[in-house]
């Protein structure tokens, strides 16, 4: 007998959604913004960077369904790198990477989750953090239970560049910053852009997203360009300065810039990469409710861990995520 089926939309059912700051209609599906309207009018130029904050960096659904069969349809309103893979969790297991392959695909659907019977799972469905995504529909039997899952107690504001919003990971969770929160088991905010510097208006910018405790890792970046050391000190200050106001008890840890790896430095750096960490080190004091961890201890120095001499490949994302997931909670203790 055949089993009828339904479409959802999600824009009918934001609450299954994870991780946006907007979810709405679009293009005859839905679409997720996970940045506020006004960060993405900061980085709304050039095209490199508007098409990487419209990324779906740290977007998932979560949801509690019965469901025998789970389809999801999708296409791509824009790419900042060629990964499209999206990745599956079911019951808190281990992701397994769904999607289309890389390249440069403009739709894609498929059944991604089944089941003999009407048992009760929770499915984690994590959407592409390189590419900009219009969710088509998700598709059950008839009858299905579909809500959404608990929210997490603690949530993290994650901000940073490339290494952040994970461009050369190969699917979504496993970018560093999802491998951490699926650990801690905390709701993630990836306000990540790659390619970016200390900024001294995010701070402002992303303070209205609120959040129990966010990182700031910035550096190599302004390594790589040559910013001199008082910008960047100046900057990060700034930045500080202004996700702090009017919360100064608000936990923020600084992630000092990760290794610069079997390569020579950059031919305009202004200084040392150390004295960039030397910068936050001696920043962080300053204010009763920051704290450092130090990159080159989260992430070694190991050629076997990056995909460049600066990105980190899935062995170095997860090394990175699982030593930050034992970090943040102690930290947060000990800020509060």
């Amino acid at each position: 007998m055949a089993v009828s089926s339904v479409k959802h939309h999600l824009a009918d059912h934001p609450d299954w959604a994870r991780g946006a700051a907007r979810i709405f209609s679009a293009d005859g599906g839905t679409a997720f913004e996970r940045m506020s309207s006004a960060l993405l009018d900061f980085w709304k130029a050039p095209e490199g960077k508007r098409l990487r904050a419209r990324s779906t960096a740290g977007v998932r659904l979560v949801l509690r369904t019965d469901a025998r069969r789970i389809a999801l349809a999708l296409h791509f309103a824009g790419t900042a790198r060629p990964y499209h893979g999206l990745d599956l969790a079911v019951d808190g297991g281990e992701p397994r990477r769904i999607g289309p392959p890389d390249g440069r695909p403009q739709s894609w659907s498929e059944e991604i989750f089944t089941q003999a019977s009407r048992r009760v799972r929770t499915l984690e469905i994590w959407l592409p953090h390189a590419s900009e995504v219009i969710l088509d529909a998700l598709e059950a039997e008839e009858g299905a239970l579909l809500e959404a899952a608990p929210p997490p107690e603690k949530t993290w504001v994650a901000i940073g560049d490339s290494i952040t919003q994970g461009m050369l990971a190969s699917s979504p969770a496993r970018v560093y910053a999802a491998v951490a929160a699926r650990a801690m088991r905390w709701e993630l905010r990836n306000l990540a852009v790659g390619g970016e510097t200390m900024q001294e208006a995010l701070g402002r910018l992303c303070r209205p997203l609120g959040g129990d405790l966010a990182t700031v890792a910035f550096g190599v970046n302004d390594y790589n360009q040559g910013m001199p050391i008082a910008e960047f000190a100046r900057r990060a200050r700034a930045l500080l300065d202004g996700l702090l106001e009017g919360r100064p008890a608000f936990p923020v840890v600084l992630l000092t810039p990760f290794p610069w790896v079997g390569a020579s430095a950059p031919a305009n750096a202004a200084a040392p990469l150390e004295e960039y960490r030397a910068t936050l080190r001696a920043l962080a004091p300053s204010y009763p409710s920051v704290r450092v961890l130090e990159g080159p201890a989260l992430l070694p120095s190991d050629p076997a861990l990056f995909a460049d001499h600066v990105h980190p490949n899935d062995a170095g994302m997860k090394c990175l995520g699982e030593r930050l997931a034992r970090e943040l909670p102690r930290l947060l203790r000990e800020i509060h």
